[in-house]
């Protein structure tokens, strides 16, 4: 029997069986590379199939919480060891796709069919990567090339199903495409119905909620050159949440065309690498009923990134080197079609049609070391950012500037002995605030030209033991110091401007246990963190750092045989707040799923069933979730 252990997840490897045909020896894998505490690897094999979102395979890593309204379509952002989403830089391709406007990036708009591998780094640096975040990096690579032919059929609870298909068209050609779409029309407690405002809370399918997405991705790979295009059409119903009035109908729809070329080349200097990539996104909000805003809306915003990416790596016998430059500039336009006065920006509390600049300039230097044994290692970077940006209204052409720059440093070292391996890590991180939090939108958010870069300075140490074969034990503990915390500040009036107003200590202990036997496998991880915010606003300060469970617990047991597997999980969180000032406490979440799966000749299914006892806790914007939902699938090769 072969198993693959992942963080947070002891499950069957995709592809261990053939027709019945059995494997004796097991197999414990981690990560990419088990000395390395800070980095967390995850293949194809480890996503495929079983999940209709990145959202929702991320969820369930130790470490990771997922910040997301219910329902399918909604934005999700990552919490990596307690830190916000806009501490998390998440990369693609090479391309950081973090947005210079808001600062985040909503990690479910890339579908997991097109996902070849993903890298979640922790610590500052791995073998391949650098880390230079707050909380965390993660990279994600699109697939290249389809070994086989590929179809994969899933249907779910609420109207949820989703097609995607994969073929290699020629030696160096390779396509992928998906359709998903879902009603999300869950049971909702709607706080006051529109048929009875005096009922309060009462249960209601949640109207105007669904969402669709239609994406392709085609890949083209010759021995130093590869392209990539990928297209995304998606369109997101937008509930009111507040009295579930069945004549809303706003909704957001977005179009993404991400053009990639890139050139690799072994030379007596070492490997050359460079990527030229060039992303287009339109996003149209429109509400003609006025149920959502202030009144009937029609929106249009448009968003460029373009970026050059030069790098350059050398091994000298021990060392690895490795230095890369990024170029990238990115537009932000706004256009407000219903407001008379958007277009001179007349009016202080409404809309304005604005557009935003932003340039940056990343240089990094990278280099890993180990002895001649391999017991010994360590990696370590430097990099800096340079940012220029500016922001207008699109009457005028007088703007306010900015301009600033930062330095990230990381170091680590690993050290293995026997079955044990130590590590230790320091990592100098920063965020430069986004355009949104500098610029406000020159209306009730405000413009703030004094605000800094956060920065971060975060210690951590790692143990990670192999107990027998098949048993494994690793812990991280980690503090971090975070200056110049960003939060929004209102006045008397509801009008906010974003400040840095505070600092924060947050102190953690990660740990998992994993055993597989040769039928049964079994995982237990949790995550303790606690925080204290220092802060010159009173109602902030000495309070815990809002908007992660401070406490998590997940568990994992299951049973396979042959071709065969049943699985049950369970995870409990608490200690939550929603907002900086601890008054709204979130809801303890309690979840227990099972699933099933069945592997037979070039093909996969199974079942999967979360949340199994229906807790209808509240999620990081203090709404209802979903609840019970279920999952079936089918993956064939060809």
């Amino acid at each position: 029997m072969r198993y693959f252990l992942l963080p947070g997840l002891c499950l069957l490897s995709a592809g261990v069986y053939a027709s019945g045909t059995e494997l004796d020896d097991v197999t414990i894998t981690a990560q990419d590379d088990p000395s390395v505490s800070g980095s967390l690897y995850f293949s194809r094999a480890d996503i495929e199939g079983r999940f209709f979102t990145l959202s929702d395979f991320l969820a369930r890593v130790n470490g990771i919480q997922v910040q997301q309204l219910s329902g399918i379509g909604n934005p999700a952002l990552l919490s990596i060891r307690g830190a916000s989403g806009q501490h998390t830089r998440v990369v693609i391709n090479g391309v950081e796709e973090s947005s210079a406007q808001y600062g985040s990036y909503d990690i479910n708009r890339i579908p997991l069919s097109q996902i070849e591998s993903i890298e979640i780094v922790r610590d500052g640096v791995s073998r391949d990567h650098i880390d230079d975040a707050i909380g965390g990096t993660v990279y994600i690579t699109t697939r290249q090339q389809s070994a086989d032919s590929s179809i994969n059929l899933q249907a779910g609870s609420y109207g949820t199903w989703s097609v995607a298909a994969a073929t290699q068209l020629t030696d160096a050609v390779s396509v992928q495409a998906e359709h998903l779409q879902s009603d999300n029309n869950y049971l909702y407690e709607v706080p006051a119905p529109s048929d009875d405002s005096l009922v309060r809370d009462q249960d209601e399918k949640l109207n105007n909620a669904g969402f669709y997405r239609n994406s392709v991705q085609l890949n083209a790979l010759f021995s130093n050159l590869h392209g990539r295009i990928r297209l995304n059409r998606q369109k997101k119903e937008i509930p009111d949440y507040f009295r579930n009035n069945p004549e809303n109908n706003a909704s957001l729809e977005s179009r993404t065309n991400e053009y990639e070329l890139g050139g690799r080349h072994n030379t007596t200097a070492g490997i050359s690498h460079w990527q030229l990539n060039s992303h287009i996104t339109h996003e149209a909000y429109t509400d003609t009923a006025g149920l959502i805003g202030l009144g009937e809306d029609d929106d249009r915003y448009r968003y460029d990134h373009n970026q050059l990416t030069l790098s350059q790596e050398k091994t000298f016998s021990a060392w690895v080197v490795k230095a890369q430059l990024d170029g990238s500039e990115q537009n932000y336009s706004s256009r407000y079609r219903n407001d008379a006065d958007s277009s001179s920006c007349s009016t202080p509390e409404g809309n304005c049609d604005t557009y935003s600049y932003q340039r940056e300039i990343h240089y990094a230097l990278q280099a890993g070391w180990h002895n001649a044994s391999h017991s010994l290692s360590s990696d370590m970077s430097i990099s800096r950012r340079s940012i220029d940006a500016f922001s207008r209204p699109q009457s005028t052409q007088e703007k306010d500037t900015y301009s600033d720059a930062f330095n990230g440093l990381s170091a680590a070292i690993h050290y293995k002995r026997n079955q044990f391996t130590w590590s230790a890590a320091f990592k100098r991180a920063g965020r430069v605030p986004s355009l949104y939090e500098r610029y406000g939108d020159h209306g009730l958010f405000l413009s703030n030209e004094d605000i800094e870069t956060e920065i971060s300075n975060t210690y951590s140490a790692g143990l990670q033991v192999q107990l027998l074969q098949n048993t494994q034990l690793q812990a991280t503990l980690f503090q971090r110091q975070l200056s110049n915390a960003l939060v929004p500040v209102y006045d008397s009036r509801g009008i906010g401007r974003y400040e840095n107003v505070s600092d924060a200590v947050l102190t953690g202990l990660e740990w998992q246990f994993s055993w597989c036997g040769d039928y049964i496998f079994t995982d237990l991880s949790g995550s303790h963190y606690d925080s204290e915010v220092n802060s010159d606003v009173a109602s902030f300060d000495g309070n815990k750092i809002a908007g992660t469970y401070h406490t998590s617990l997940q568990w994992t047991a299951g049973i396979s045989y042959h071709t065969q597997q049943l699985q049950m999980s369970a995870e409990y969180d608490d200690d939550l707040y929603t907002d900086r000032s601890n008054l709204i406490a979130g809801d303890t979440r309690a979840l227990l799923s099972a699933s099933y799966r069945y592997t037979f000749a070039s093909a996969d299914a199974g079942i999967r069933i979360s949340n199994l006892t229906n807790n209808r806790f509240l999620d990081y914007t203090n709404r209802p979730v979903t609840g019970r939902e279920w999952l079936i699938y089918l993956t064939k090769n060809f």
